[in-house]
């Protein structure tokens, strides 16, 4: 019954002309290469349609699972089982683990109901013994065959309202066991020239935007073996040009090695000549590589971005959005915020085969396909991916370039990563440990479980088995590795630990490991407390368990933690108080050009912690406001806070250029820095503002020490934004101590204490921050300067304005720049976009756009 299955002979007379070839691995050349016409295929698959007819106990309900490792293998014995009348499933490579081997078989039997596995005599040895499949050899199939007669097909059996499956692709399983995905028939079909296709056929690309497309299409198809195109990156350009290519795929990974080797001095004798501006320089085409995304739920590809790079350019996009879907599929994600990705349409496939679980988890209501990505939809309908949740810290940790890294792995707080230093450098292996734990910590405040290795293996598309990995870990397999890294660690210790010598250095490492969660025997009294992952929560508990543990005032402030940055340092200033001090250095050393941070209206630093680990090339000071401790009056007006600002500064950086960004209220007084050392003649390179207008609105002029109250605290993370909106309306007119009484309820108390705040803390906070702005109510900029950067992203919520609304207010900040001001969105809103879900997101930007516009 093929009236449900691909039925390659209904085309066969338009397509006699066309081929399949096939390049070998030991000599891929154009004149060198196997060719199977369309109708030696057709031939071929009729053949050998009647011998798998032979077999015994086949019915035509049964599943054939396809184990080849050749491309030619896989397109014949895929339509031989087509004609036959069967379900084919493409095999995925097999675990190299014998025990993880023979598990992934029993799964896969009992998935597919007892398949029949067609493979070759060669392959067979991939196979354990204990293997749960009928294993079928194609060399004994064909020895064994005897005459059949022509099989007829039934095709009056026809159920439109529930195609049968066309063929089975099984998904990659690095994350658990593999699920088998579904397609028919329907969804195949879609909407010239040759094809070019170097990935294997079990993955969907391949089979389905490749093979069935051409084969749809009437088109040539070029086959080469995987690791030729790995191991010469450009002759995948030189098979383009040879055959004339118009379509082919290939992952990121892959491009980025391409890039790197047309960058070299082999693309020098190579006669490209092809149809990013790279390539662009070799002849191709703006659009040549066209960003894509798909998954085998969706057959392949089904969202495309044909206007890449030009789109991108236009809105000074880092990264290239994947566009939009193609006709008759819908896709959902949240506008302008990092949100889940769904899909839905006639491609995306409707159940997971024989696992009914899986298929109801897949979808949400109304059949939306949950991707398991996430991304965000711009204002022109066009999908931006950001990556899967588990993905995010292994992006991370490849942004961070950290050297000694050649591949990273990371599933929750565990890392594993290929090394590239010598193996007993423990020098370097301590460095790296400490790079990925501080990346780590920035985005999970835990420590992570680090592992090197001297190899890890990934797929053709550059994917990890986590699956793996995990149970290596968990089995003991890679204990050897781990003692080994942890003598290695050990010595490093011992050559650079210094021990606490007083009785306050010893509590404070204690307190100080309290905090990291970890053995005091990992730090030394000089180790650098950002360095071995100390983030803003952590330097609040700190400062808390210290003065507790040390009997320590109120004199005794945040920012002594946050500018002492080792244990002996710490131990010294917590009995030497000094007079107050508007700078906080939190990156000492760096050849570029130094950041000045100037504080949002919260009047603290801390907010500015997460952003400076990022930091790995410039020393990067941040201001904070006077009011803190005990006694210490507040600032009484804006000109007295500048020129202790620029005193300040003067002192740590006597000459230009200057770099300076402020946040929020910050905006306002990084504005007046600049023009008072612009009238000392000094260069200001750099000066931002970050989602804050130069003009102060009449809401703003109207903001209670209530309201001050509720903002700052759904700012500092204690409230959530539903409690936020509540005691907006609730409590605009109440007296304070009755307003902090109320809030105090309604905080997330487990972030008080994190925080060490109690009433009284939190209202000396609130009084610093009502008096920045009570000083800041009737600002109105004069003057200008050279040039001025405008950070945003979605404005305070009681401001009741829209956003096409807020970009109008910001854009004013052009009448006091006397050059061209430039706008950079950002990700998250007012309150958060420098917290933990997007500080990474800003330092890029703020990096790769803001600071190398201005040559910084």
């Amino acid at each position: 019954m093929r009236h449900h299955h691909l039925d390659l002979s209904d085309k066969a007379n338009r397509l006699w002309e066309k081929d399949v070839l096939a390049y070998p691995a030991t000599n891929p050349d154009k004149d060198s290469c196997s060719r199977l016409s369309y109708a030696e295929l057709d031939e071929l698959a009729t053949l050998n349609s009647r011998l798998l007819h032979q077999l015994q106990h086949l019915s035509s309900q049964r599943i054939i699972l396809l184990h080849f490792d050749d491309h030619v293998d896989n397109i014949i014995w895929l339509w031989s089982a087509v004609y036959a009348g069967f379900t084919p499933a493409m095999s995925t490579p097999f675990p190299r683990s014998p025990g993880h081997c023979i598990k992934h078989m029993d799964h896969l039997n009992k998935l597919l109901h007892h398949p029949i596995c067609l493979t070759r005599e060669a392959l067979r040895e991939q196979f354990p013994e204990t293997t749960p499949f009928r294993i079928v050899e194609v060399e004994c199939l064909q020895a064994h065959s005897k005459p059949a007669a022509v099989l007829e097909t039934d095709e009056t059996d026809v159920t439109l309202g529930a195609p049968s499956p066309a063929l089975l692709m099984l998904t990659s399983g690095s994350t658990g066991a593999c699920k088998a995905v579904s397609l028919t028939t329907q969804q195949i079909m879609a909407p010239d020239c040759s094809f070019l296709n170097w990935i294997r056929l079990d993955h969907v690309g391949s089979l389905i935007e490749i093979h069935l497309h051409a084969l749809y299409l009437g088109c040539t198809q070029f086959y080469v073996r995987t690791d030729e195109i790995i191991s010469h990156p450009l002759k995948f350009l030189q098979l383009i040009q040879d055959n004339r290519v118009a379509r082919t795929f290939a992952p990121n990974f892959f491009l980025a090695e391409l890039a790197r080797s047309l960058e070299s001095l082999e693309a020098v004798n190579l006669d490209i000549d092809i149809s990013s501006n790279l390539l662009g320089r070799h002849g191709a085409s703006e659009n040549v590589i066209v960003p894509g995304f798909g998954m085998t739920e969706t057959c392949a590809g089904c969202i495309y971005h044909l206007d890449c790079p030009r789109y991108e350019i236009g809105k000074s996009y880092e990264f290239a959005s994947v566009g939009t879907c193609m006709p008759g599929d819908t896709t959902r994600a949240s506008p302008r915020e990092v949100g889940n990705l769904d899909v839905r349409g006639p491609i995306v496939f409707d159940s997971h085969y024989n696992d009914p679980a899986a298929t109801a988890h897949a979808f949400w209501p109304g059949g939306w396909f949950r991707t398991g990505d996430t991304g965000f939809i711009d204002g022109t309908g066009k999908l931006n991916l950001s990556g899967r949740p588990k993905d995010i810290l292994e992006a991370a940790l490849e942004e961070a370039e950290i050297p000694g890294i050649s591949l990273g792995y990371t599933e929750q707080v565990c890392v594993v990563y290929q090394n590239s230093y010598y193996p007993d450098d423990f020098v370097a292996r301590s460095r790296v440990l400490a790079a990925i734990a501080r990346r780590i910590m920035l985005m999970t405040n835990g420590n992570p479980h680090i592992l090197p290795l001297p190899a890890v293996e990934r797929t053709t598309l550059g994917k990890i088995s986590r699956s793996q990995l995990r149970a290596d870990l968990e089995s003991g397999k890679l204990h050897a590795e781990q003692v080994r890294h942890d003598e290695q660690i050990r010595l490093y210790q011992q050559h650079i630990f210094k021990a606490p010598e007083t009785l306050p250095e010893k509590i404070i490492m204690e307190e100080v490991a309290g905090v990291l969660k970890g053995p005091t025997g990992t730090m030394g009294v000089e180790s650098d407390l950002f360095e071995i992952g100390m983030t803003s929560i952590g330097l609040v508990q700190l400062h808390h368990r210290l003065q507790e543990r040390l009997s320590l005032d109120n004199k005794f402030s945040i920012a002594t933690c946050m500018t002492h940055h080792n244990i002996r340092g710490l131990a010294q200033a917590c009995y030497r108080y000094q007079e107050y001090n508007p700078v906080v250095t939190l990156r000492l050393h760096g050849s570029k050009t130094p950041l000045w941070l100037v504080h949002p209206a919260a009047g603290e630093a801390l907010v500015f912690v997460n952003l400076a680990k990022l930091i790995p090339d410039r020393p990067v000071y941040a201001f904070r406001a006077r009011g803190f401790a005990e006694g210490e009056p507040f600032f009484t007006s804006i000109e007295e806070c500048i020129h202790i600002y620029h005193t300040a500064m003067k002192k740590l950086q006597r000459r230009g250029p200057y770099a300076i960004l402020g946040y929020s209220y910050g905006g306002m007084l990084a504005f007046e820095l600049a023009k008072v050392l612009e009238a000392d003649g000094e260069t200001v390179q750099f000066v931002a503002s970050l989602n804050r207008p130069p003009y102060v609105s009449p809401r703003l002029r109207q903001v209670t020490w209530t309201e001050c109250l509720v903002s700052t605290s759904y700012f500092l993370g204690l409230l959530s934004r539903k409690s936020f909106r509540e005691l907006l309306r609730e409590m605009r007119d109440i007296p304070k101590t009755e307003a902090i009484v109320r809030l105090i309820d309604r905080v997330d108390q487990s972030r008080l204490i994190a925080l060490g705040l109690n009433e009284k803390k939190l209202e000396q906070w609130i009084n610093v921050a009502f008096s920045l702005q009570e000083m800041g109510r009737s600002y109105e900029p004069t003057g200008s300067v050279a040039h001025m950067d405008v950070f945003h992203c979605d404005p305070l919520e009681f401001l009741g304005v829209s956003r096409e609304e807020w970009l109008k207010r910001l854009s004013a900040w052009q009448d006091v720049s006397r050059e061209e001001t430039k706008y950079f969105a950002v990700q998250g809103e007012h309150a958060t976009a420098l917290g933990p879900q997007n500080v990474q997101a800003f330092y890029k930007t703020l990096r790769h756009q803001a600071l190398a516009v201005r040559g910084l």
